[in-house]
């Protein structure tokens, strides 16, 4: 069977994008992703920002981190891990766990689509600081 082209466009933006999420160090909010997307395209819009990371994620190439309380922060998506929350900087950190989900048990007519763990306290900086 003959490979089908994507339809999705390769656009400049989608570009940049994908560069600030592979050289990020941990998750990062779509403000500083606009931020750092000014510096190579002035014109972009923060909506665009949104947009792209959106059809990242239904493409799979991106992972969303949902903390309650905070920003929605995003990496690329990668093997299982878990992340930490800083209550004090807000930073998301990546963790790593020891390779098994562990999915709770729950009834049989769930099904999981995804898990995600979230830690939450004062990352080594912060904790310095009390």
């Amino acid at each position: 069977m003959a490979h089908m082209p994507s339809l999705i466009r390769d656009t400049r933006q989608r570009r940049a994008i994908r560069a600030i999420l592979e050289g990020a160090p941990q998750p990062v909010t779509c403000p500083e992703i606009h931020a750092k997307a000014l510096r190579t395209l002035p014109k972009t819009s923060i909506v665009t920002i949104y947009r792209v990371l959106e059809a990242f994620e239904k493409e799979g190439l991106v992972s969303k981190v949902t903390v309650p309380g905070a920003v929605p922060h995003f990496e690329l998506a990668r093997g299982h891990h878990h992340h930490f929350f800083c209550r004090n900087c807000h930073k998301v950190l990546d963790v790593p766990c020891d390779g098994h989900p562990g999915t709770p048990r729950i009834a049989p007519r769930f099904k999981v689509e995804e898990q995600q763990v979230v830690l939450v306290g004062l990352c080594p900086d912060c904790g310095k600081e009390e």
